[in-house]
């Protein structure tokens, strides 16, 4: 890293440190709706009761999210004993019907490699330490840029952890679409900042 770059770094980290509650490790986040509703019913069919169907409906409404350059649609993987269980990840049947809308390849580049308690029910701090480390890469990123695919983002803990990983492995930005946002998603994210949390 030369001169140029260490000061970019610095100026980089300073605003991080003074706005605590930005998501530090994705480029940007959309969501389709607000988690409620008919959104919420067919998030729940689809991903506990193995409404595949469901999956074409509901990614025309996060297609148009992906924006322009996007090189792969990188959906957020399951440990594979929950996927056995369940008998799908939900967001790699998303990611498969926003890839035939887009032409944007999906590409399976993260492994869970920690099978950690569900997210729901816990509250934001332990959902920030309940994810850490939990993403590893499965196969050598051949691309620059990228976008995470998910059902809902309660407090972002997760697509974070995962930006992050592909980040590591030298992925240069990593955006996010999600179905549906929790309606306390910015309070939530203003309490992890509060309390030093940048995930």
């Amino acid at each position: 890293m030369n001169l140029i770059e260490q000061a970019i770094a610095q100026i980089l980290g300073t605003a991080r440190r003074s706005n605590p509650n930005k998501l530090s490790h994705l480029d940007s986040l959309e969501a389709a709706q607000p988690y409620k509703g008919a959104i919420r019913d067919d998030i729940i069919a689809l991903k506990y009761h193995g409404r595949r169907d469901l999956a074409k409906k509901l990614a025309k409404q996060i297609a148009p999210l992906v924006k322009k350059g996007t090189e792969g649609l990188v959906p957020i993987p399951m440990h594979p004993a929950v996927k056995r269980e369940r008998g799908l990840n939900h967001a790699e049947e998303l990611a498969q019907e926003v890839s035939k809308l887009t032409g944007i390849p999906m590409l399976n580049l993260l492994a869970k490699c920690k099978n950690n308690r569900p997210q729901s029910g816990l509250n934001p701090f332990a959902r920030a330490k309940n994810v850490k480390g939990c993403f590893s890469i499965r196969t050598n990123p051949q691309v620059k840029r990228v976008t995470l695919i998910d059902d809902i983002t309660v407090s972002g803990t997760t697509l974070e952890e995962a930006a992050g990983a592909l980040k590591r492995a030298g992925v240069e930005r990593v955006d996010a679409v999600v179905l549906a946002k929790s309606e306390a998603f910015e309070e939530i994210r203003k309490r992890l900042g509060q309390n030093g949390h940048n995930v």
